[in-house]
């Protein structure tokens, strides 16, 4: 990944790849098909956070071992994508960084809830609050229109 990967162009190139996106895996796959170089694309920081598995309250089992994140995949001996726990400091500003450009919902609500999940940063609370902002800034910009 470049030392310091410009965070303006990152969020508008996952904001379009989020165009459409209903859900967390879709965005994984859009933003999959619009990533460079693996290893030298900043895009492929995101792609893992889109890949992560939210663990149904149900699946009580699940959550005691990973957390309300959880590796897509599992099977004996190991796991696609790691515990969120061991994601680099690195990754998660990056995530950060996006986040708090994005606009897509799907976009800011999952980073923003991997970021809170990770208790990330100097008040990790405003990462749960932050996850609503998208939608918070539709309702008043629609509550604040003036009628033709």
């Amino acid at each position: 990944m470049p030392e310091s990967p410009d965070y303006d162009e990152l969020a508008a190139r996952v904001g379009e790849a989020a165009a459409g996106a209903n859900t967390a895996l879709e965005v994984a796959g859009a933003l999959h098909e619009a990533a460079g170089e693996p290893g030298e694309d900043p895009i492929g920081t995101l792609i893992w956070a889109f890949n992560y598995d939210l663990v149904s309250q149900r699946n009580r089992d699940r959550r005691r071992q990973h957390g309300v994140f959880a590796p897509i995949a599992e099977w004996d001996g190991g796991q696609f994508r790691p515990p969120l726990g061991y994601i680099d400091d690195d990754w998660l500003m990056t995530w950060a960084e996006v986040a708090d450009r994005g606009e897509a919902p799907v976009v800011v609500s999952r980073l923003n809830d991997l970021l809170w999940e990770r208790k990330f940063g100097d008040r990790p609370d405003e990462r749960a609050r932050a996850r609503l902002e998208p939608s918070a800034r539709r309702s008043r910009a629609s509550e604040t229109r003036t009628p033709h």
